[in-house]
């Protein structure tokens, strides 16, 4: 008798076991998802996402964590079809890289918190009241450094730099602030901005051709009527037959020939972005409540090459402090 209580006993603890085991398993917290938009599918974007990607799995939302990664195609009605499916499903958190993904989302009126990063203004964006107190529910990083720091870099290579051309986009908010913004600081340096509007029948090169004339420099700010692919191109191209420096946005536009780059070290800010959606994906904090924050660290490029087929010397001094030097010829006679 004793045995077959005994053994009754023991068959119970084990269903109780499994009882709890599936319960438990049951009670686990369901994972969150995180939605990462980008304004395209290139290059530009790829080191701030994978940052982001990166910091939040540092900060233990790896295993815990769907993210799901899309960007828009540059059609409104289909990027507006596809935000909208995506904002009905269950997001935890919303990252967005870039003017058009952050502008997209903002249309769609997400009630989760939203992360943008890679913009330059975002009041002038409408995703912000104060940088200090975003209000509703974005937040995140401004990809600007300021002005003034990029036309000093400019200055230590060009010192004789007076004039400085630049294409935007007739009418957009956040461009015209920063023109604003670069006017003054410009005006500290002894700079003048020669600026040009572009409208969708503008045509470019004749633009550019008619600002060679007046200007000792071109410069690339983050906009697509000056530094989109196409707008790349044709900088370099007339900057090339008038042998004039390019002063660009990115590493990537050193690497295509521009002369240099001050600008925000992409995959740090990616990580800024994380430390900041942590409290917002376990909800210590809230995202109206997150003041906005600028890039951690800057990355200074130089292209030797560029320099050398405008004539110009880099000082030793520059040099020292440029992050990453774009040098074929120190290549080759490293492969000699």
């Amino acid at each position: 008798m004793k045995r077959f209580i005994s053994l009754t006993m023991l068959v119970a603890a084990v269903v109780c076991g499994m009882v709890c085991v599936r319960a438990n398993a049951d009670s686990s917290p369901p994972k969150r998802r995180v939605l990462v938009v980008k304004s395209r599918d290139i290059s530009f974007y790829a080191p701030a996402s994978q940052g982001f990607v990166k910091g939040l799995k540092s900060r233990g939302y790896g295993d815990t964590t769907d993210i799901t990664i899309l960007a828009l195609s540059g059609d409104k009605n289909q990027d507006q079809q596809t935000i909208k499916a995506q904002i009905q499903k269950n997001n935890s958190l919303i990252f967005t890289l870039g003017t058009d993904a952050t502008r997209t989302i903002a249309e769609a009126h997400p009630t989760c918190p939203c992360v943008f990063s890679m913009i330059l203004d975002p009041i002038s964006l409408g995703v912000a009241k104060s940088l200090a107190q975003p209000g509703g529910v974005f937040t995140g990083t401004t990809l600007q450094v300021s002005a003034g720091k990029q036309l000093d870099a400019l200055q230590q290579i060009l010192p004789q730099a007076q004039k400085v051309g630049l294409l935007y986009t007739d009418g957009d908010a956040t461009s015209l602030a920063f023109l604003s913004a670069a006017t003054q600081d410009a005006a500290k340096l002894n700079i003048e901005i020669v600026s040009k509007a572009m409208t969708p029948t503008t045509d470019r090169k004749a633009a550019l051709e008619e600002l060679a004339g007046k200007v000792g420099a071109f410069w690339l700010i983050v906009d697509p009527a000056s530094a989109g692919p196409q707008a790349l191109a044709d900088t370099l191209d007339v900057a090339k037959s008038h042998k004039l420096p390019v002063l660009g946005t990115s590493s990537a536009n050193v690497h295509a020939g521009a002369l240099l780059a001050l600008s925000a070290n992409l995959q740090d800010l990616g990580d800024v972005n994380a430390e900041m959606a942590a409290p917002l994906l376990d909800g210590s904090a809230q995202p109206g409540q997150t003041s906005v924050r600028g890039p951690r660290q800057t990355m200074l490029s130089v292209n030797l090459d560029a320099a050398s087929a405008l004539g110009l010397t880099v000082p030793n001094s520059v040099l020292r402090l440029a992050d990453e030097v774009v040098d074929s010829g120190a290549a080759k006679s490293g492969s000699k």
